[in-house]
């Protein structure tokens, strides 16, 4: 009964409040009851936390929001939830030969809360600072900076320059260029201007070509001869 929740609720006796939630008939779950599943949900995810125990944390937040979607609405579990993730997947980043699937499950966990700019961004410098897999996190970037107020101090980070230019080094149809030009040229290229153009004086192949492209897009001064090299890059 939900009485039984409450008395649950009062012990903190979080783990066995969500396994005899759904025992409440629907009828009843009411206010009341949601309340005490969502603070459940978050004592069961923070006490795990606080241990350390940030793998076992992410898998019961994961399971938890699988279980009961409507959490994803709960500003307090899903901030647990962020804390348990990339504290995992900063573990996960430790080990030299999972980073292919370190990245992939990050990005996954990430996706699943796009519209937290600061989760996105976050998730990105894991990738380049513990990692140091500075080609795949423009996308973590550009989903972060698609909320303009992420940018004030994010376009400046040299994390976020340093994968971004390396990124653009790469052929343009990869996924993770698209989003590092969507970084440089769309998102940050008042911040970047310099950088960008410093690295195009010394740029060949691939990132000349990318650089070009964007410099051209954002209608550059350029000297005539940069003006014909470009347009020799981009007729690559």
């Amino acid at each position: 009964t939900l009485d039984d929740l409450k008395a649950l609720a009062e012990s903190s006796s979080w783990y066995e409040l969500l396994e005899h939630a759904e025992d409440v008939r629907p009828s009843e779950r009411q206010q009341p009851w949601k309340d005490l599943l969502e603070k459940a949900a978050v004592g069961t995810v923070g006490s795990l936390v606080e241990q350390k125990k940030n793998q076992e944390a992410l898998a019961a937040s994961e399971g938890i929001l699988a279980r009961f979607a409507a959490l994803k609405q709960s500003k307090g579990f899903m901030a647990k939830r962020k804390d348990a993730g990339l504290a995992a997947f900063g573990e996960c980043f430790t080990d030299a030969y999972s980073g292919d699937r370190c990245i992939d499950e990050l990005d996954k966990f990430a996706k699943q809360d796009a519209g937290d700019a600061g989760l996105q961004f976050a998730a990105g410098k894991l990738v380049t600072d513990k990692g140091r897999f500075w080609t795949a996190a423009p996308p973590f970037f550009a989903r972060a900076f698609e909320q303009p107020a992420q940018r004030k101090t994010g376009c400046k980070d040299e994390s976020v320059v340093h994968s971004t230019l390396r990124a653009l080094g790469q052929p343009a149809d990869y996924d993770t260029t698209k989003a590092a030009a969507t970084v440089a040229f769309d998102q940050c290229f008042d911040d970047m201007k310099d950088k960008l153009l410093a690295a195009f004086y010394a740029s060949g192949g691939y990132e000349a070509q990318n650089l070009c492209a964007g410099l051209t897009k954002k209608k550059v001064s350029l000297t005539p001869f940069q003006t014909a090299y470009c347009q020799d890059q981009v007729k690559k």
